[in-house]
C-alpha cells in the first residue's frame, strides 16, 4: 500500500480507506484466517472485503508531534476509527465494509475475536449496507436476521445474503424472489413478490447453523433447498 495515497485518502474519505487498509491486513494473520474458517466466515471469493485490524494502522500515521500527524487522527476520530483515548476503535476485531447502493463504503461493522477483552462483541462506525452489491445483482434475496447470518450465507457462496433490518422498500424494486430466514421478517408485507421461507433447525441462527457445520460446505445450501413457499408464484428453488 502506497502510504502518501493512503495518508491522502484518510483526509478525503477516512471510513473507506481505513476499511480498505484493514482488508490489506487480514492475509497477514493466518490465526484470524484460521478464525474465519471456524466461524464458517471465511470467504474465499475475497469479494466481501473483509480485514482485521492488527494495531498497525498507527504506524502508518505521521508522529502525532507534528500537525499533520494530528489532523490525520483527527479526521479519524470524527470519524469513528478512532476513540478520544487515539486507540483504534476496531482493534483486534474482524472487519467487513458496509456500503451504499453505488458501491461507495460508508461504514464498517466489526466482530471481536477474543471475546475476554471487552462487552462489545460487534461494534459498528459509519452506516450502510451489508452486501449492497447483491440489491443490484440479483432478482432473488435470502433475507437474514443479522449481519453475521447473512455473512454465513455469503461465506457460504450465496451472495444474494442482505439483512432485513438495513432495507427498505426501495431497495427491492428489482427483486422477484425472497427467500427469508429472519425470523422476525413478516412474509406478508410483500407484496407482488414470491416469498418463501427458509427454516434452521434448532431454533438457531444461521450463523450458529453454518458454524456447527463447519464441515459441510453445504449446510446451508439444503436449507435454501428445503425452502418452504408463502406466496406468489410458486417455482422450486434450484
Amino acid at each position: 500500500m502506497n502510504n502518501e495515497s493512503f495518508l491522502e485518502d484518510i483526509t478525503d474519505d477516512p471510513i473507506a480507506a481505513v476499511a480498505r487498509y484493514y482488508a490489506s491486513r487480514l492475509n497477514e494473520n493466518g490465526k484470524i484466517l484460521d478464525y474465519l474458517r471456524r466461524q464458517a466466515l471465511f470467504d474465499p471469493s475475497g469479494t466481501l472485503g473483509i480485514g482485521f485490524s492488527d494495531r498497525t494502522l498507527g504506524k502508518q500515521l505521521p508522529s502525532n508531534r507534528i500537525k499533520a500527524g494530528r489532523d490525520l487522527r483527527a479526521h479519524l476520530q470524527i470519524a469513528g476509527v478512532l476513540k478520544s483515548t487515539g486507540h483504534e476503535t476496531f482493534r483486534g476485531f474482524i472487519t467487513v465494509p458496509l456500503c451504499d447502493l453505488q458501491g461507495n463504503i460508508s461504514g464498517i461493522f466489526g466482530i471481536r475475536v477474543d471475546r475476554s477483552q471487552g462487552d462489545e462483541q460487534h461494534v459498528t462506525i459509519g452506516e450502510g449496507i451489508f452486501n449492497a452489491a447483491a440489491l443490484n445483482s440479483f432478482e432473488e434475496l435470502i433475507l437474514c436476521h443479522g449481519i453475521l447470518d447473512a455473512w454465513a450465507f455469503y461465506a457460504a457462496g450465496h451472495k444474494n445474503a442482505v439483512v432485513t433490518s438495513q432495507l427498505s422498500s426501495e431497495h427491492l424494486k428489482g427483486t422477484k424472489r425472497l427467500l427469508i430466514v429472519d425470523p422476525d421478517g413478516d412474509a406478508e408485507s410483500f407484496t407482488g413478490l414470491e416469498v418463501f421461507r427458509i427454516t434452521i433447525p434448532g431454533n438457531v441462527s444461521a450463523h450458529d447453523y453454518a458454524k456447527d457445520r463447519a464441515g459441510d460446505a453445504d449446510a446451508l445450501g439444503k436449507r435454501i433447498r428445503a425452502a418452504t413457499w408463502i406466496s406468489g408464484t410458486p417455482e422450486p428453488i434450484e
